[in-house]
């Protein structure tokens, strides 16, 4: 075969054909981005030929200027962003009415090492629920800033631990979401159909992909930065990853990997060198 390039900026390795990684009769061409090399928007296209045949692959690299963004702010690439949700931008602490009617304080924590991203988010109170937006004006909160290129109608997806609800008859873990200090809006992640230990309705799905996902849809946003704040109303929740995106997400088992936020150290060179660790050759 015999690969080209349109830019100067891709790399191809290998760039002949007596090196490669061969799975049985499949030949695998590495292709990265030169970043010492791009100024601003680049595109480019990979051309692999055998002589007869040809098969275009057109490649491109977007530079976003976050000069003025501040620390923490998730930067939106490729129709999304993806929140580690430790790494909030703000934290309130608040109180609420436990199960004795006592308003007692509630703080919201977060918990290392839990959830299949490896931290969750939750509050400190086990008996306190809110039962409406008013009632929120008391209680804990985490925020998040995410950058966004440009205006549109986006998604917000929340991945919680497969907790279940403590009362039983009453199928309901409600969040709430606000946009820039704007309306909250409170959602269920479990539908009416959710029974804990029934090999029916979303329990059973819940419990296999080890997190539950909830989405709360359509809400515009204009170009720039924008801070999500997220409520936890009712007891036994954990927010294990939170996904700005527009369009759709792949209906896969995990999340978009987190991404570029002000302040992350990113090495190009390791990051390509990390992604060749995922896959696994026969005969190494």
């Amino acid at each position: 075969f015999s690969p080209c390039m349109t830019s100067t900026a891709l790399r191809i390795s290998p760039a002949n054909e007596s090196s490669g990684i061969f799975i049985n009769d499949e030949r695998r061409i590495r292709v990265s981005i030169d970043w010492s090399k791009v100024t601003g928007n680049v595109s480019g296209t990979v051309t692999v030929s055998d002589g007869a045949n040809s098969v275009d692959v057109n490649i491109s690299a977007e530079v976003v200027d976050t000069t003025g963004l501040s620390d923490k702010t998730y930067v939106m690439a490729n129709g999304y962003a993806t929140i580690d949700v430790s790494n909030y931008s703000a934290i309130q602490s608040g109180g609420g009415f436990n199960n004795r009617n006592e308003f007692v304080n509630n703080n919201m924590l977060v918990v290392p090492d839990n959830g299949k991203y490896m931290s969750s988010v939750r509050t400190s109170g086990s008996t306190i629920t809110y039962m409406d937006a008013s009632e929120l004006s008391t209680a804990p909160y985490v925020e998040y800033k995410v950058y966004v290129p440009y205006s549109g109608t986006y998604n917000i997806e929340s991945q919680f631990n497969p907790t279940s609800n403590v009362e039983y008859g009453n199928q309901q873990l409600r969040y709430g979401i606000s946009i820039d200090g704007g309306d909250i809006t409170i959602t269920n992640s479990i539908g009416e159909d959710y029974l804990a230990g029934a090999y029916q309705g979303t329990w059973t799905r819940d419990i296999e992909k080890n997190g539950r996902s909830s989405v709360v849809s359509g809400i515009s946003l204009s170009a720039g930065t924008h801070t999500i704040r997220y409520y936890q109303c009712d007891p036994n929740m954990a927010l294990i990853r939170m996904t700005v995106y527009e369009d759709s997400l792949a209906n896969v088992y995990n999340s978009p990997a987190e991404s570029y936020y002000v302040g992350k150290e990113v090495n190009t060179d390791a990051r390509i060198a990390d992604k060749n660790k995922m896959y696994s050759y026969i005969g190494n």
